[in-house]
């Protein structure tokens, strides 16, 4: 265009000069007619209106521009912000609507490639320009860039951005993105330094590291740095290999690798095993795979190592031999010391494949052979018959049971197979009464009962499968509860016979689990033995068993007359000295009543206490609990009105428990002869006792109830605490200076109870002079109690 204005000839220069002249001179003159601003409005409507003029308003609505004069100040406010402009601060210069502005923008953007519009800025190519050389410099400066940064810092899209880095590379931009993540600009000097560098550093290498270890410490790039190492190894400049993926991986170089198969193979060989923690510290994760891929063959892969021929050899050897001399051996002095229980148990089952019916593995590293085992059973065979006759005394009933247990099995299986026999015996009935055509049921009608006869044929058949399965279920119930009935000894006694007997084995933990193993055998044995025992001796019991009823008979008959005179006594009493005498009697005669007929339930239900117990009431409350029906509650109530405070209800449950129903006891009614010679007895035995007795308390007891059978011609059996209240009663009964003894001894006797119960500091504050003194009362006091009990005796025979 410059070059066509300097063409112009002379003569236009002249026209532009005369007509600048004309315009200037216009300019300066004034105007002899002005147009008001209304009419100015007025003209541009009527424009407007004959649509001879187009225009855009401004948003306070003062101004009118045209579409051109938009245009125009879009591309200048562009060009004074530096070729980047946001389309809403344009608006705002502008002071017109936004429609228009963007309006205007796209048919600018559309018309002319200069422009572009993104995420609603204009932008033009000399900004774009300007970008593309501040990124070369922080390029060249950085060596690498993050697309991401760079988007950040001026606020663009990183897409736009990346499509704008690939137009300007190898122009503007001296560099290259990332082959893989297109996301890193790099310098070619940065990439060879860095390759550089990561050669280097993997070539130094000589044990596994973490690769992510290298690149944190070094500061490696890691966008680029994975690619990079590939292509190292793939071309042979790094010899090493790469387990795992980015962050997990791990770079083994080849030197370790040879020299850690080395080390393997020579341990291995020499020690015949290897550890698998030993793997694990030479960087073997999975040690049974690696042995499995390395040594393929005549290799055992145990729990926690890896063992070759030479050991499997050894410890084979080993067993045989034992099985030979029917014994058995520790193998754990044969294997290494880091064998685990379960390494040696592994290579014991893997040895006994072959002879596993000929021995039995213990402790997960003892082998013993079957002979042996039968050699221990056989200790205990002597014990079977001794311990046999023992229980039998002590639980018959058990053994009672299991006898008519057996006797049930041998009768149903005498003539043949008992549940065929019961099958053929369904099939029998099952088949008389279908094949009749007559009468009622359904033989009466033949041509429409066919099809019903087969289904009620094919219920009949499962009826007895059924039937079959539980008979086959109660078998195995009975057999499971037979087994139940008697043990032989316990574990530990098994354990403690073996370990006196076996001399030559010292490991207690072998014993325990040859224990173990032997305590079902000899508990079956053991009730076969017992069986053949009970049968023997069950003659001889049902002889003596009639003797002995007559014997309980006999006790019950003289504790309960003994206990009918003592509640004549007791009746004399009132209050609460009555009830406590009814509860003092109860526990001691009533008890021993008790007892007596327990036994005897005992004995007739065929159960009995061990060696050396008594009946107590705990032991009640056990029988009890086996007994059933009428018999248990009739002794549970006996045994329950021991603790109350009735007597005539202890005797009502006694009579029920010894009637014909029960136990069956004759209780015989006392006569008076019989009666006068309990009281003699008991009053020649309570002075018998009282000229033995030294202690200052039981001889006030007995001195006292002595006096009151002397005074009332009955019986008492009063506990030591009712000892004050039977003074209180003797005190109108006996003469004053008599009660004047017991009180005064009675005093000396709580004197002396309460010292005796004094603690040993308190006891040291009391002058030995109080001691000796009140002993000495204590022993004169006893002597004048025992004279005055003589004296009373003849005077009270003299009245008589």
């Amino acid at each position: 265009q410059q070059q066509k204005i300097f063409n112009m000839s002379a003569s236009d220069w002249e026209e532009i000069k005369r007509l600048a002249a004309d315009f200037q001179r216009a300019q300066l003159c004034e105007s002899l007619h002005k147009l008001s601003e209304r009419n100015c409005i007025e003209i541009v409507n009527k424009l407007i209106k004959l649509k001879l003029l187009d225009v855009i308003y401004t948003i306070d609505g003062k101004e009118y521009l045209t579409p051109q004069q938009v245009e125009k100040e879009i591309r200048d406010e562009l060009s004074v912000h530096g070729g980047r402009i946001n389309l809403v601060d344009l608006q705002q210069i502008l002071n017109i609507d936004l429609s228009h502005i963007e309006c205007r923008v796209n048919d600018l953007v559309r018309g002319d490639r200069h422009f572009i519009l993104i995420q609603g800025q204009l932008l033009d190519k000399d900004y774009l320009d300007r970008v593309a050389e501040e990124i070369n410099e922080t390029l060249q400066e950085a060596g690498q860039v993050a697309i991401a940064d760079i988007a950040t810092s001026f606020n663009l899209s990183a897409d736009f951005l990346l499509s704008v880095i690939e137009t300007k590379l190898g122009t503007i931009i001296r560099g290259s993105l990332d082959p893989i993540n297109r996301d890193v600009l790099f310098t070619s000097a940065f990439i060879a330094r860095n390759i550089a560098k990561i050669r280097g550093i993997f070539s130094a290498v000589t044990r596994p590291v973490h690769v992510i270890q290298l690149i944190a410490q070094y500061g490696l790039p890691e966008k680029f740095f994975y690619s990079v190492l590939e292509t190292l190894m793939n071309t042979h400049r790094l010899c090493g290999s790469i387990q795992g993926y980015h962050e997990k991986a791990i770079f083994t170089p080849d030197i370790y690798s040879k020299t850690q198969t080395n080390y393997i193979d020579s341990f291995f060989n020499q020690n015949g095993y290897i550890e698998y923690n030993t793997l694990v510290k030479l960087g073997i994760n999975d040690g049974q795979q690696f042995m499995k891929k390395r040594f393929s063959g005549n290799i055992l892969l145990l729990s926690s190592c890896c063992v070759n021929h030479h050991i499997i050899d050894q410890v084979d050897a080993a067993i045989q031999d034992s099985l030979l001399n029917k014994s058995f051996i520790d193998i754990k002095p044969l294997v290494p010391s880091p064998f685990s229980n379960e390494d040696t148990n592994m290579l014991l089952q893997h040895c006994l494949k072959i002879n596993k019916n000929s021995a039995t593995v213990f402790c997960e590293r003892v082998v013993s052979s079957h002979a042996y085992l039968d050699h221990c059973k056989q200790l205990f065979y002597p014990l079977m018959k001794q311990k046999a006759n023992k229980d039998i005394k002590t639980s018959p009933a058990l053994f009672a049971e299991l006898t008519r247990k057996e006797k049930i099995d041998v009768s149903e299986s005498g003539t043949g197979d008992g549940k065929q026999a019961k099958k053929d015996e369904r099939n029998k009935k099952a088949n008389s009464g279908s094949g009749q055509k007559g009468g009622g049921g359904r033989g009466a009608r033949e041509s429409s009962t066919k099809k019903t006869k087969n289904k009620y044929r094919e219920r009949l058949k499962g009826n007895e499968k059924e039937n079959d399965e539980n008979e086959e279920f109660a078998d195995s119930k009975k057999i499971s509860t037979s087994s139940q009935l008697v043990n032989f000894f316990s574990v530990e006694q098994i354990e403690e016979v073996l370990k006196s007997e076996l001399k030559d084995c010292e490991d207690n933990e072998f014993v325990h689990e040859i224990a173990s193993y032997l305590f079902r055998p000899l508990t079956r044995e053991y009730q076969n033995v017992v069986k053949d025992v009970f049968v023997s001796t069950a003659g001889s019991v049902s002889l003596t068993k009639k003797n002995s009823h007559q014997d309980y008979q006999e006790k019950v008959n003289g504790l309960l007359a003994n206990m009918k005179l003592f509640e004549k006594g007791l009746n004399l009493f009132e209050g609460e000295t009555r009830i406590l005498l009814i509860k003092h009697l109860l526990k001691t005669i009533g008890t021993d009543i008790v007892n007596v007929i327990c036994e005897l339930v005992a004995s007739e239900h065929l159960m009995s206490l061990s060696e050396n117990e008594v009946f107590t009431q705990d032991t009640r409350l056990k029988l009890l609990n086996k007994l059933s029906g009428d018999w248990k509650e009739v002794m549970t109530k006996l045994n329950s009105s021991l603790g109350g405070k009735d007597l005539e209800d202890f005797f009502i449950q006694l009579d029920r428990a010894t009637d014909i129903n029960h136990c069956d006891l004759a209780i015989k009614k006392m006569d008076k002869k019989k009666e006068r010679q309990i009281l003699f007895n008991h009053r020649q035995s309570l002075i018998d006792q009282l000229d033995n007795e030294t202690d200052p308390a039981m001889g006030l007891h007995l001195a006292c109830v002595l006096l009151f059978q002397y005074q009332t011609g009955m019986l008492l059996h009063a506990p030591g605490r009712c000892v004050p209240q039977l003074i209180a009663y003797l005190e109108k009964r006996i003469s004053d200076s008599d009660h004047k003894i017991l009180h005064e001894y009675q005093q000396l006797v709580i004197k002396h109870l309460v010292f005796k119960n004094k603690t040993p500091e308190s006891e040291c504050l009391d002058s030995t002079d109080s001691q000796d003194n009140s002993s000495k009362c204590l022993s004169e006091g006893i002597i004048l109690i025992k004279q005055m009990v003589k004296n009373f005796k003849k005077t009270h025979q003299e009245d008589l």
